[in-house]
């Protein structure tokens, strides 16, 4: 590595870093790891403010609602955990089929969208944790996933 453009490098995985997903006005992130943990860090700190290894497999995705109130993390243990960011308590297991490649939340984080490497994609609600839309027709692998907007025609809230 560069030296020269080397600004911080901040360390507490043991194995690779899989992604990161910034919340609170981009001052803090969390991170995927290859070491079957999330981490959560404060950018202005510069410090490791929680690190959490409750997956049995590498960590592959994660995501974070935009004030960092519930964070995702996907696994190649074929789960996703819905954490609680302020006191990172896991506080739903979502059980999926096959190895979990991408996470992501709506913008409004009332739904997220879980990818796996079977070809589909879930839609899950957040308020009761059940699977409202399951995306086939994938040709291989869907390895991440993002929302904007996803309407859903009449939902009840």
């Amino acid at each position: 590595m560069n030296k020269e453009l080397e600004v911080h490098v901040l360390k507490s995985h043991t194995a690779a870093v899989n992604a990161v997903s910034f919340f609170d006005n981009d001052q803090k992130f969390v991170a995927a790891g290859d070491d079957c943990c999330l981490s959560g860090w404060d950018v202005q700190e510069r410090k490791c403010i929680f690190k959490l290894k409750s997956h049995e497999a590498p960590v592959k995705a994660c995501a974070a609602s935009p004030t960092g109130s519930k964070i995702l993390s996907g696994s190649w243990d074929r789960t996703v955990r819905i954490w609680d960011g302020s006191t990172t308590n896991c506080l739903w297991t979502l059980q999926h089929e096959a190895l979990v490649l991408g996470v992501s939340f709506s913008e409004e984080s009332s739904l997220i969208t879980v990818c796996c490497d079977d070809k589909i994609t879930k839609v899950w609600d957040m308020r009761t944790f059940d699977n409202v839309m399951t995306l086939t027709g994938h040709t291989n692998s869907v390895t991440c996933c993002a929302q904007k907007q996803l309407h859903l025609g009449n939902r009840k809230s």
